[in-house]
């Protein structure tokens, strides 16, 4: 199982976070986990966009520790 995002969508969000200086992070709910918060740079860019596997999903931060 990974997480996939299309190169422009991907281009668009780091544009916002250039003009309003704010991160972007990204949501991901694995079945039967709780939801899990990653920043752009962790995603790996492929031949036809960019993708998170499974096993760096344990990775993210909980809501919890996003809004601290």
């Amino acid at each position: 199982m990974q997480f996939y995002l299309d190169k422009p969508t991907v281009i668009a969000y780091q544009e916002w976070e250039k003009i309003t200086g704010m991160q972007v992070y990204l949501a991901w709910k694995v079945p039967r986990k709780e939801w899990r918060f990653f920043p752009l740079l962790v995603l790996k860019e492929t031949a036809n966009g960019f993708s998170l596997s499974l096993r760096e999903s344990e990775t993210g931060m909980t809501l919890e520790q996003l809004t601290g």
